[in-house]
């Protein structure tokens, strides 16, 4: 798969920073009895014979002869040198301000871009600096310290430390761009060894360290060093050094992170507030702050608001409702894909009252599974409204359709008819090149299904194999709901009817089964009322019971009078095209 480089950036600086930022609790299980020479020279040492076997296993060519020069340089000045001056900065000086010293590495790679390569840096990537700066300091605090000739040089050590793995960036950069970066990797690393050896036998420890010592040391090896160096090579070849430098400010979060959850250390509110600020400040920086703020605004407008919704009370709701309906900026993905067909299928429309409508159906969308999950009886008690004009016993066919609000006629009716069978199209996987906000929400998406399985008493049944699950629901007189505004292309079989003045093709062999087992077919219509915030459901019988074709107009002709009446609460408008599409073969 190839990955394109704006959107592949920043997840792969996550996944740096969360492999070197476990480092952190690694060398703390590791160095006291190691000591921090021997711990480097034998965690070199690993990941280079790990290296140099993967290498010659898949048949990469190091080119020792030529590079050996290059490689001890490189080594030198991204590995051996700043592992020994961190190592003399942590005898004399706090961790924070090792960790502080470490995030100035962006700072340091901004300025050699700036002033050696002349490059012109935009204010984003200085604020989103300056913000993963002042998260850095947020997140670990400064403890006090007495100024002496010790810590001065213990502070200047980290500062020099961070200093050469900027620099270290621009020489992978000159020497080894364009490269293979397993290649270009190990042999850095084999050089990095070549100036630990002497220092890590000098100050070999005089015990032999424990197992778990051994342990923390080959996980420090073979995924902080190994894997860590290759996705570093691989950052700087495709997104350059300036942006790779900023996968320092993520170390301390992520340490903080895996102090958590490995060895139980808590969380307090700078730490919360600092990561936040670490995040948004890389993002910033490597141009991915826009996605990052996207899928914010998502978690916003699709999970906070709505569960401030279900917590607020009335006086509160209307506002929000107020504030959703009238703000172009909510959902506007989804807006404007509606008032573009709207405005092409119905000229006469009035595209702005749509608009409202819309960002309120969609809303309610996302309130309807916290609702569920966090007061459904009270919800069902208070503000559900059911208008049945006649359900008999038996078999029960409720046919309707994609403009919410419907969602709550399932526990309503597993409370007064029993268990309930609900027909919807699948949610299609992710593709394989699916950005990763994409994917993140097709979880949520997921989870709102789950909730219509739980409320609804059974399982969903998926559109495609629903007929056997169906027909056993029929011959036990249970109530299947089914949504058929659903484009040929997501069913097995469709057929033919007038919509919208045109041939549509639409699943009706749900209709076809009702009508053989004596199912007793109603029209499900339901919304979300702003002004009294209640859910209106209405059931009403079909003229027609008997006949599966003329039922199958009538189903259409409600779905398009209701499209007309309120365009805005319709969901399917991004799929409206497909509606009039005949049904692939198969």
């Amino acid at each position: 798969m190839v990955i394109s480089a704006p959107q592949a950036l920043l997840p792969r600086l996550l996944l740096l920073g969360a492999l070197w930022g476990a480092a952190f609790m690694f060398l703390r299980l590791a160095a006291p009895e190691f000591g921090a020479f021997a711990l480097a020279g034998v965690r070199v040492g690993l990941a280079a014979l790990l290296m140099l076997a993967f290498a010659l296993a898949t048949g990469r060519a190091l080119h020792w002869r030529e590079r050996w020069m290059r490689y001890v340089l490189v080594g030198g000045v991204n590995t051996a040198l700043p592992f020994l001056l961190y190592s003399f900065a942590a005898l004399h000086i706090p961790a924070g301000y090792s960790a502080i010293a470490n995030a100035t590495v962006p700072v340091w790679s901004a300025l050699i871009a700036w002033r050696v390569y002349r490059q012109q840096l935009g204010r984003s990537v200085w604020l989103g600096i300056a913000i993963a700066f002042v998260g850095v300091y947020v997140l670990v605090g400064l403890q006090p310290v007495a100024v002496t000739a010790l810590s001065a040089l213990g502070m200047m050590a980290a500062l020099a430390g961070a200093s050469l793995y900027a620099v270290s960036g621009y020489l992978i950069n000159r020497h080894f761009a364009g490269g293979d970066g397993v290649a270009g990797a190990t042999g850095m690393v084999l050089g990095a060894l070549v100036w630990l050896v002497l220092p890590a036998l000098v100050n070999a420890p005089s015990t032999l360290p424990s197992v778990s010592a051994w342990a923390a040391v080959a996980l420090l090896a073979v995924f902080c060093t190994a894997m860590g160096y290759i996705l570093f090579f691989g950052l700087i070849r495709d997104y350059g050094p300036q942006r790779a430098a900023t996968v320092a400010f993520l170390f301390p979060a992520f340490a903080a992170l895996w102090g958590f959850v490995v060895l139980g250390e808590p969380i307090t509110l700078n730490m919360l507030s600092g990561m936040a600020m670490v995040f948004l400040g890389t993002a910033m920086v490597s141009g991915a702050h826009r996605d990052v703020l996207r899928a914010l605004w998502r978690g916003w407008e699709q999970v906070v608001l709505p569960f401030m919704f279900v917590l607020a009370p009335a006086w509160l709701k209307r506002r929000i409702l107020h504030a959703v309906m009238h703000a172009p900026g909510h959902f506007e993905i989804e807006v404007a894909g509606a008032s573009r067909a709207i405005a092409r299928h119905l000229p006469e429309a009035d595209l702005a009252r749509a608009a409202r409508e819309h960002r309120l159906t969609r809303f309610i969308d996302a309130v309807d599974p916290l609702r569920s999950a966090w007061a459904e009886t009270r919800t069902l008690r208070q503000s559900v409204v059911v208008e049945v004009a006649a359900l008999p016993p038996g078999p029960v066919l409720l046919l309707g359709a994609h403009h919410g609000g419907a969602w709550w006629v399932l526990p309503w009716l597993r409370v007064h008819r029993g268990a309930v069978r609900f027909v919807a199209a699948s949610i299609p996987p992710d593709a394989d090149d699916a950005p990763w906000r994409a994917r993140l929400w097709r979880r949520f998406r997921l989870w709102r299904w789950r909730e219509l399985n739980r409320i609804g008493g059974k399982p969903v049944i998926p559109m495609r194999g629903a007929l056997a699950q169906a027909t056993a629901e029929f011959e036990q007189g249970g109530v299947v709901v089914a949504l058929l505004d659903v484009p040929a292309c997501l069913t097995r079989k469709a057929s033919a009817v007038s919509f919208f003045g045109r041939e549509a093709w639409l699943p009706r062999q749900l209709i076809d089964l009702g009508v053989a087992a004596g199912a007793h077919l109603a029209y499900l219509r339901g919304h979300f009322d702003p002004d009294v915030l209640r859910y209106q459901i209405e059931i009403t019988p079909f003229a027609v019971q008997t006949d599966p074709v003329a039922a199958f107009a009538e189903y259409a002709a409600r779905l398009e009078a209701d499209v007309r009446a309120a365009p805005g609460r319709w969901h399917c408008w991004g799929e409206f095209d497909l509606f009039f599409d005949p049904p692939p073969a198969r």
